[in-house]
């Protein structure tokens, strides 16, 4: 079968919604299926078992205007962005919270040129089935076009997060209407639509209506079991330090790291907490970590580290080995979802859990 993936994240690229994409087409491949991709540019090499695939192509479509250009090695174009750009790119986060919902995101410049693409792309292939996937308004958006160049194609439409609705955008109310009118006609020609759990799932039936829903959750790649299995406390102890691991982004305005903080400065202001018994350590995108006076304060800067990205691999190592992992809850939670609601089912994984002023382990 011929395959064709639209999603601007794909590939080198460390956003956690790549590793979904990534799995799928690798195991495709596996199963002897012919697999195209759709991307935006990015740098470095494609994982093992993407990488030099006979099975898979990938074709990266640069955006109108901004071309290929990126602040990092990150294809979401925002991470990693200093200086003026940074001040531009909170503006616009705060115009897209406030105001305007989804829209206003970079990518509106690239989905167009990739709907052109897939759909030129697909006379000449004939592919069976389009998967579009993260982020849902422009990947979706790309697919819908490509799916009316030929109606013969199955296309499946996945959600790792809301289009409409979604807390992190919440946007003002004309705005909120018109993109769930914006979506359900773009979702209007999907075959399936597929989800990560069962409560985004019956959001997504309500807005959309139908029997054409699955859910498919998120797991682990087989090929990294490896890499997580226990470790022994021989090897993960080497001192009485306590390490705090923390991995991903930090989003302006929705993350807030602030409760550890403040604890750590008044453990160590009691004299409680000495320098080279803790170590936090944050790897990816922590440039938010400078709107929080406290990161700077002089009794608490010593124990963070900046430490930012590394391979996939290298970051499984890395946890795995860590006395804690760090969890920081987005501020908009959507009614029904959150922390207490899901099972942890490694029970070598410790998690300490800030949301909301609160702190727990």
């Amino acid at each position: 079968m011929n395959i064709l993936v639209v999603s601007s994240y794909f590939g080198p690229e460390t956003s956690v919604g790549v590793l979904r994409v990534n799995a799928f087409v690798k195991y495709w491949a596996k199963l002897d299926h012919h697999v195209d991709v759709i991307t935006m540019p990015y740098r470095g090499e494609l994982p093992a078992g993407i990488k030099d695939n006979e099975r898979i192509r990938v074709f990266q479509v640069s955006p109108f205007l901004i071309g290929g250009q990126q602040s990092s090695d990150s294809q979401g174009y925002a991470k990693g962005a200093t200086g003026l750009k940074r001040k531009i790119v909170q503006f616009q986060y705060w115009l897209k919270r406030r105001f305007l919902c989804n829209y206003l995101d970079p990518r509106v410049l690239w989905w167009p040129r990739a709907a052109y693409f897939g759909a030129r792309l697909i006379q000449k292939m004939r592919y069976q089935c389009v998967f579009s996937t993260v982020p849902s308004y422009t990947a979706h958006s790309a697919a819908a076009v490509i799916k009316a160049s030929d109606k013969s194609s199955v296309w499946v439409a996945d959600y790792r997060d809301l289009w409409s609705g979604n807390p992190i955008f919440p946007g003002c109310a004309p705005i909120r209407f018109l993109e769930k009118m914006h979506e359900k006609f773009v979702l209007r020609s999907a075959d399936i639509i597929i989800s990560i759990n069962e409560p985004l799932v019956t959001e997504l039936r309500s807005i959309h209506g139908g029997n054409r829903f699955l859910t498919i959750p998120n797991g682990f790649d087989d090929e990294e079991i490896a890499i997580t299995e226990r470790v022994e406390a021989s090897e993960r102890k080497t001192s009485a330090k306590v390490t705090i691991v923390y991995a991903g982004s930090i989003l302006p305005g929705l993350q807030d790291p602030t409760p550890l903080f403040q604890a750590i400065k008044e453990l160590s202001e009691s004299g409680l907490l000495k320098q080279g018994e803790l170590e936090i350590r944050f790897y990816g995108d922590y440039s938010a970590l400078d709107n929080f006076p406290l990161a700077s304060d002089g009794l608490v800067e010593y124990f963070i580290v900046r430490c930012g990205k590394v391979p996939r691999n290298e970051i499984l190592e890395i946890q795995r080995k860590a006395d804690f992992l760090l969890f920081l809850g987005s501020k908009p939670v959507v009614a029904g979802i959150g922390l207490n609601d899901r099972r942890c089912k490694r029970k070598d994984f410790r998690i300490l859990d800030i949301r909301h002023g609160n702190s727990r382990c």
